[in-house]
């Protein structure tokens, strides 16, 4: 009983911490609103050597309801899976996350000019939550991990989920969802490894 409350706690105490991303991404949403052609991702400007949009494009969307689509999922996903890494972790894997999603598209959607908005990212944080709890919290995490694969085989087949693309006005990109869960994904494998080596004891 004391183990559940404690771990209920540190939940909470998790979320807490982390609002300050949610803020940034709300923060960066706004300005991107003044700065439309500087923050987001743009095909012939990274050409052009302007790298900060490998991770500002993650942070910033096309409109209110892009913005507020992607906020409430990340205090979603920070609340399901917001204790299974301290709050500097979580920055470092949302950055490590949208710069892959970011590489991936450069190198393999030469079409894509243009992408603006954190839902690749937040795929990938799903991802990376869910199977860092999975020896903690099994049963929630491989409904996570099932319901995440469940929706990625869905978009590959059928495109995005029906009416979401109305919604904020403009296509969804779901490659981004895809390069971000195994970016996500592998992150977290990475993670547990280092995790299960350094925890062994040295021979002498």
């Amino acid at each position: 009983m004391a183990e559940t409350s404690t771990t209920s706690k540190d939940t909470s105490h998790g979320v807490i911490r982390l609002l300050p991303l949610v803020a940034v991404i709300v923060l960066a949403s706004v300005l991107h609103l003044f700065l439309s052609d500087v923050l987001g991702y743009d095909r012939n400007a990274l050409e052009q050597q302007q790298w900060w949009r490998l991770l500002t494009a993650h942070m910033v969307h096309l409109n209110v309801v892009h913005a507020a689509m992607n906020v409430v999922a990340l205090c979603l996903v920070l609340t399901l899976v917001g204790d299974a890494s301290t709050p500097r972790s979580w920055w470092l894997v949302y950055y490590a996350i949208a710069l892959v999603i970011s590489l991936a598209l450069y190198q393999l959607e030469p079409q894509l000019l243009r992408y603006v908005g954190a839902s690749g990212v937040i795929h990938g944080l799903v991802a990376y939550g869910a199977v860092l709890r999975v020896s903690t919290h099994r049963l929630e995490s491989s409904v996570l991990v099932f319901g995440l694969a469940a929706k990625l085989l869905y978009e590959s087949q059928a495109g995005a989920v029906s009416g979401s693309e109305t919604l904020i006005g403009a296509p969804v990109i779901t490659a981004a969802h895809l390069y971000g869960a195994i970016a996500g994904g592998a992150l977290a494998i990475g993670s547990l490894a280092w995790r299960h080596f350094s925890a062994r004891p040295s021979v002498t």
